[in-house]
């Protein structure tokens, strides 16, 4: 039913029949002799889709098809309007989540940064934004210095904008071909009492497949563990890894060089309400948590960035890194430099990622 809107009625159904459309064609019509023909290597790696402004990802060396939304919403009234349109990523393995209620549990925020300004009572995500802006960010390597391409967008929780967020999303690199990497700079306009932050990566299954109990604690990763055959929950500081029969969804805390206004930070994995998720009746969020509990003052800033991690079991054929485990590619982290846009800008970070 979250998938239903006010304007579905019986015709809705001839939606999904235009998929055979092509039984239309003529008994002669090339269409049903031409060879099959290879999906396009081009596409494998971040390509920036003109039409939606979106970055879609199938990255060869990783294992995952998903795609980067910095700017989508729907302003006119829809069920769960911000969740099945204003997420940062949209992933064709693990599917995402939709509100049930107010609280953060029944909020359900994976793969979006929910932020509150009332000690956690509410919560606040991404929906009407500004122009999603496409800039150049370097990546470090042995030759030199590469530029990539990112997306970013600037958008306010709330309506009378006491809060601004400019966000920058990173797709997966060569150098880093399971993770992407969210970079938040968040300006406050107004005295506030305290701000609250928590952000998710992928939702994954949270049940264990021969028996149903929950995924247990595990207290390290061994090297010949694999993507949707080991089931459990990494957890460390600053980062948490679930491991299940979708695949491996982690999130870590990434560190920033120079100077930051401090936030203490911890990782969970979120255990949303049932049924939020549109694949899986129950469900885990890994999340990372930034908590400010003192007054902050008009004109403070702070910069949040986060890497996000996901390999799907069934994606690609199951496709596989044939150069490192899995625990290596979760080690392996992108490291980032930022470098402060002039004052009253609304210009994009200067982003380094290093290695």
């Amino acid at each position: 039913m979250y998938m239903c809107e006010d304007y579905n009625s019986p015709q809705s159904p001839y939606w999904c029949m235009k998929t055979l459309i092509s039984i239309c064609l003529a008994q002669e019509d090339e269409f049903w002799t031409a060879e099959e023909q290879p999906y396009p290597s081009s596409l494998f790696k971040p390509n920036l889709v003109p039409g939606p402004r979106q970055i879609l990802s199938n990255h060869p060396d990783a294992n995952h098809h998903f795609l980067l939304s910095p700017a989508q919403f729907v302003s006119w009234p829809l069920k769960a309007s911000q969740a099945k349109y204003s997420k940062f990523e949209y992933s064709s393995a693990f599917g995402f989540s939709v509100p049930t209620g107010p609280l953060i549990q029944q909020m359900a925020p994976d793969c979006t940064l929910a932020l509150s300004r009332d000690g956690t009572e509410t919560w606040a995500v991404k929906w009407k934004c500004a122009e999603a802006t496409f800039p150049q960010v370097s990546l470090v390597q042995k030759k030199g210095i590469a530029s990539l391409l990112a997306a970013s967008v600037r958008w306010f929780p709330w309506r009378d904008r006491q809060v601004e967020v400019q966000t920058t999303l990173i797709p997966p690199t060569d150098r880093w071909p399971d993770w992407h990497v969210r970079v938040h700079r968040i300006r406050v306009h107004s005295p506030m009492r305290s701000l609250h932050a928590v952000e998710g990566g992928f939702a994954a299954q949270s049940r264990c497949v021969k028996d149903g109990s929950r995924l247990p604690a595990l207290r390290g990763l061994s090297t010949d563990i694999d993507a949707g055959i080991s089931e459990g929950i990494f957890k460390t500081e600053d980062s948490v890894l679930i491991l299940s029969a979708t695949g491996w969804s982690g999130v870590s805390a990434a560190s920033l060089d120079g100077p930051r206004t401090w936030a203490p930070t911890s990782s969970l994995s979120l255990q949303p309400d049932s049924n939020t998720n549109l694949v899986q009746p129950r469900s885990l969020i890994p999340v990372i948590t930034r908590d400010i509990t003192r007054d902050i003052k008009s004109g403070e800033e702070f910069v949040f960035a986060t890497n996000i991690f996901a390999v799907s079991a069934t994606a690609n054929g199951g496709r596989r890194s044939t150069t490192k485990s899995l625990v290596e590619r979760w080690a392996d982290q992108p490291k980032i430099s930022i470098a402060r846009p002039g004052l009253g800008s609304q210009e994009t970070d200067c982003i380094l990622l290093e290695p």
